[in-house]
């Protein structure tokens, strides 16, 4: 059954790449988020870049997608040069292997990094138009939960964690709960964005039923993000309705807003600790804090470079630092915080570096959503990059993705930001 979305205007966006282009995205999204062992529930530690079986497979995405780079190589030249910026991020992580205590692991695991970056570089040149990606995203999350809920019913001895949280076929209720936050944003932008009431309310049963598997799976971060995700998209989609002037005002008012709830909450007498507490249930996140205290300890050590990326969590190695910690913290394989994790590994300079890439896809994403006249899917291509991009710089707060091997969420980002870039690229060429 093909999915049919009526447009503002008739005439639709020029095809300019092969079919063969979105089917490879549909593989690499599935293939991202399933793994090569679904329903092991056995999380494969990041030794050496991943096992045999993932090097393999993106290997191979990335010698295809350099096959579409020669192919379109006018376009990839174009889109190089404007992806600097995460392009830097991936040669200071490289470059992190001259000081690492264990050079040979970031070698591999950065070098590993490197091959799923090119890999994607040539996905999003091979499939470069947005209704296409939000086809695909839809496809690949429908397909995915589909088999999540299906699993979890069938199979519950491999579905069901020992602590009663659902993780599908997925090694960590986390994965899960951030594959099915996905999957639930795919389909919720695609019902507020469907104009079609039959297939509204099929996007929206969708949105219901991974928003109930959400739930299940226990992960308190991707579910408060879910939560608030409708409210932040209206506000969201009423800003990229104003311009100029009326933005700035608009945006000045909600963030009044803001402030006089946080002041009306001060003259009740709540301290940030019991919102926090009301919120959550736990100030210190799960034991997160004592981590995030450890850490910073470690940091001081290295705070302009980093340790070195891929040598401080699973080195394999008896005289890791974390191992010398007590309790849950020594137990750790992430910092559950992308940024510190990134300062932790590549130093402020890597974060800083970071920090630009992130910022400018959300930029470019804000800008690509707010042109007029676009046909509705084509928008609603733009809006859904603009929410995922949102709801990871989010889910990074408390929990580490940005540029991690063997990572949903990772290799999810870095796609979009090549996406992004491609489509400002397109644009740009259709105003000169």
């Amino acid at each position: 059954m093909t999915l049919q979305i009526a447009t503002e205007i008739d005439q639709p966006a020029p095809r300019t790449m092969p079919k063969w282009g979105s089917w490879l995205l549909f593989l690499a999204l599935c293939y991202a988020a399933v793994g090569s062992s679904p329903f092991s529930r056995a999380e494969v530690f990041d030794k050496a870049g991943g096992d045999i079986t993932n090097q393999i497979v993106w290997m191979l995405f990335a010698l295809i997608g350099l096959g579409a780079a020669f192919k379109h190589a006018a376009t990839a030249r174009a889109l190089l040069r404007r992806s600097w910026p995460v392009f830097l991020v991936v040669g200071w992580i490289l470059l992190t292997s001259q000081w690492a205590p264990y050079p040979d692991l970031t070698y591999r695991r950065s070098g590993f990094l490197l091959v799923t970056t090119v890999a994607l570089f040539g996905l999003a040149i091979a499939s470069p138009d947005p209704a296409r990606f939000f086809r695909m995203l839809i496809l690949v999350s429908g397909l995915v939960m589909t088999i999540n809920v299906l699993g979890t019913l069938v199979l519950p001895g491999l579905s069901i964690g020992p602590d009663g949280a659902v993780t599908g076929m997925h090694s960590h209720k986390n994965s899960a709960g951030q594959i099915a936050l996905v999957s639930y944003l795919a389909w919720l932008v695609a019902a507020v964005m469907n104009r079609d009431l039959r297939w509204r309310a099929i996007f929206l049963l969708g949105a219901v039923v991974w928003f109930g598997f959400l739930v299940l799976t226990q992960s308190k971060t991707s579910l408060g993000i879910a939560v608030l995700a409708p409210f932040g998209m209206l506000i969201t989609l009423q800003v990229l309705k104003t311009e100029g002037l009326v933005r700035i005002a608009f945006v000045a008012m909600l963030v009044g807003v803001a402030a006089v709830a946080w002041v009306l909450m001060l003259g009740a007498g709540l301290t940030g600790g019991e919102v926090a507490v009301l919120a959550v249930g736990d100030l210190t996140f799960t034991g997160r804090t004592d981590l995030w205290e450890y850490l910073w300890n470690e940091i001081a050590n290295h705070p302009a470079r980093g340790f070195g990326y891929g040598s401080f969590w699973h080195t394999g190695f008896r005289y890791s630092p974390i191992n010398f910690a007590s309790g849950w913290v020594a137990t750790a394989g992430q910092a559950h915080n992308g940024y510190l994790d990134l300062i932790l590994q590549t130093g402020f300079i890597g974060l800083a570096l970071a920090l630009v890439a992130i910022l400018r896809s959300i930029g470019l994403a804000i800008r690509l959503a707010s042109r007029p006249g676009l046909p509705l899917e084509q928008r609603t291509g733009y809006i859904l990059a603009l929410v995922l991009m949102g709801a990871i710089l989010l889910l990074n707060f408390m929990e580490s993705s940005y540029f991690r091997n063997n990572h949903y969420l990772s290799v999810l980002f870095i796609l979009l930001y090549f996406m992004v870039e491609t489509w400002s690229q397109r644009l740009a060429e259709s105003r000169s």
